[in-house]
């Protein structure tokens, strides 16, 4: 693999989600060139023609992403759960031109669809959980302000804009990396921030060039009251950076200029409430109507290695009580699962260490209005 040094890192290095963690120097060292590097990463890079856009990621390379939005109770919720800031995607192909060195992938992103949100519902659901901490940093010239947070025991999603004069310059995105990993930091930029660990997604319907609306999705530690947001900023743009040796003094004069600053986004008090249901074998899955959070260890046969894998978790539906179901995502799996079509209809999703599998929804749950969950072939009922 092209630039292999660069992904030598042990698993111990990324991130966890049951225990805080400090990352390593090896790991702060080759974080920029890993996000230089972010859109081969999406793909395969075994040099294969065609490739899956993956539904599960590992947080070492979704690191940093970004931004996000305004708007009264109603038409927030709409934009972050709902079809204002969306358009359904129907499966599709894309040709992804990597350079020379690569050449042309052929990439296959699922079929994303969404539903409109009831206010009163929304209210009713989590309007009690959510909190308007109104922080704002400004950096070079660029204004982040974060507006909104809402967490259950296992994910937030966080609300905030990023403001430039002439042109928001910070982050790269668009649809197909709305649909992929989400919105990542530009070359252009003289700093790099980050929010927890999950995904972003910039609201293209709503945004300007000069200002962004977006939609943090992260997972979370049980015990989390607040979340980070670390900024690092550089005395040039990031891609004279990237252009400069490791080796090379003159980055590491660059280096040493870095200032590094961190500010606490609190959570309300009031944590949205989730629901168990639990399967023969003695699994659990806790829900709620932001995620759910499955184990993977116990019911479907895996060993420890297996159940650690998200690719061992190829199907997931929420059975309503009305006979309809919310098709969390859907893949073809090694002749273990086929479909016609496949799906991922979450916000973010990340796999654990220990065998558990997150899943950010992309539409809010009512969790009383549940029968069943089903992930792969197991039944879920209400413990």
């Amino acid at each position: 693999m092209k630039n292999q040094e660069l992904y030598d890192i042990s698993i111990e290095e990324f991130d966890k989600m049951n225990e805080k963690h400090v990352f390593s120097e090896k790991y702060k060292k080759n974080k920029q060139k890993m996000l230089k590097d972010y859109r081969k990463s999406v793909w395969s890079s075994t040099g294969a023609k065609t490739a899956k856009v993956a539904v599960a990621c590992a947080a070492v390379l979704i690191a940093s992403p970004v931004v996000a939005n305004a708007a009264s109770n109603g038409e927030l919720f709409s934009r972050i759960w709902g079809k204002a800031g969306h358009k359904d995607v129907a499966a599709h192909e894309e040709t992804i031109y990597l350079g020379e060195d690569e050449g042309i992938f052929t990439a296959s992103y699922p079929e994303r669809t969404y539903e409109d949100v009831n206010p009163q519902k929304a209210e009713s659901l989590i309007g009690d959980s959510m909190s308007y901490p109104n922080i704002t940093k400004e950096i070079d010239g660029t204004t982040i302000t974060i507006l909104s947070v809402v967490r259950d025991n296992n994910s937030a999603v966080i609300e905030y804009t990023l403001e430039k004069a002439g042109g928001v310059d910070a982050l790269n995105y668009s649809q197909l990396d709305n649909e992929a990993k989400g919105a990542w930091i530009s070359e252009e930029s003289t700093f790099n921030f980050s929010i927890g660990s999950g995904s972003t997604i910039v609201d293209l319907e709503n945004s300007t060039d000069e200002k962004l609306y977006c939609y943090e999705y992260i997972t979370l530690d049980d015990d989390q009251n607040y979340v980070e947001m670390k900024i690092e900023e550089y005395p040039c743009k990031l891609k004279e950076i990237y252009a400069l040796d490791y080796e090379d003094p003159k980055r590491e004069e660059l280096e040493n200029q870095v200032v590094s600053s961190s500010t606490k986004i609190p959570f309300s008090s009031n944590v949205v409430a989730e629901t168990t249901f639990v399967n023969p074998a003695g699994g659990k899955i806790k829900v709620s109507p932001l995620s759910l959070k499955v184990d993977m260890s116990k019911g479907f046969g895996l060993s420890e290695v297996q159940a650690a894998d998200p690719v061992n978790c190829y199907y997931v539906a929420i059975n309503y009580k009305d006979g309809t179901n919310y098709v969390v995502m859907e893949s073809n799996a090694d002749g273990r699962h086929s479909c016609d079509v496949e799906k991922d209809n979450t916000a973010y999703s990340c796999g654990t260490l220990t065998g558990e599998y997150v899943m950010l929804f992309n539409r809010l749950v009512d969790t009383d209005q549940i029968s069943s969950i089903t992930v792969n072939d197991v039944e879920y009922t209400l413990e």
